[in-house]
């Protein structure tokens, strides 16, 4: 019984240190039209394609061929008080091998944020591979670890965790 209870802590501690190495996979979908119309409602201020460059954002879509048949896509947002960065890589087989937030303020009140993804949802209307047109819609789930800093929490601010949704979209023509 004793062996029994070492073996299962010990199972239990290497599936707790376990880290993500996979997001699972992205989706093709044959008729956008639906889910376009869902992102551009919601999300039409976003900056999705390089036609929507200003001086603060040259290039809002970077997409970069990887070795071994994988991308990174990256998309960003800046309108000069706030703005992040998702970056999103993928294989050939549409596995969402990693996904990275960043967000950044133009506030200095010594408070920091940690922000990790924990899910995504990713759809292209064609498979990277073999068009080199193509469009993708994500929703990514962040979890924020938020850390008041010593000015604020002198003031009563608390650290504090919390998820939020990001929704994007990008197109690569």
């Amino acid at each position: 019984m004793k062996s029994l209870i070492y073996f299962l802590t010990i199972i239990l501690l290497f599936a707790c240190k376990k880290e993500r190495t996979s997001f699972g996979k992205a989706i093709l979908i044959d008729s956008p039209i639906y889910i376009e119309n869902v992102y551009d409602s919601l999300y039409a201020y976003f900056p999705y394609d390089n036609s929507l460059k200003s001086d603060l954002n040259d290039k809002p879509v970077i997409i970069e061929r990887l070795k071994n048949n994988k991308i990174k896509i990256t998309n960003v947002s800046n309108n000069g008080f706030t703005g992040n960065k998702i970056q999103i890589i993928i294989n050939s087989e549409l596995d969402i091998l990693d996904v990275n937030y960043e967000y950044w303020g133009d506030v200095i009140d010594g408070s920091t944020s940690k922000y990790t993804v924990e899910k995504i949802i990713l759809a292209l209307d064609k498979n990277f591979i073999k068009e080199s047109n193509y469009k993708g819609y994500y929703t990514i789930q962040i979890k924020s670890n938020y850390s008041a800093g010593e000015i604020l929490s002198s003031e009563g601010v608390n650290d504090t965790i919390m998820r939020f949704l990001h929704h994007g979209k990008f197109r690569v023509q």
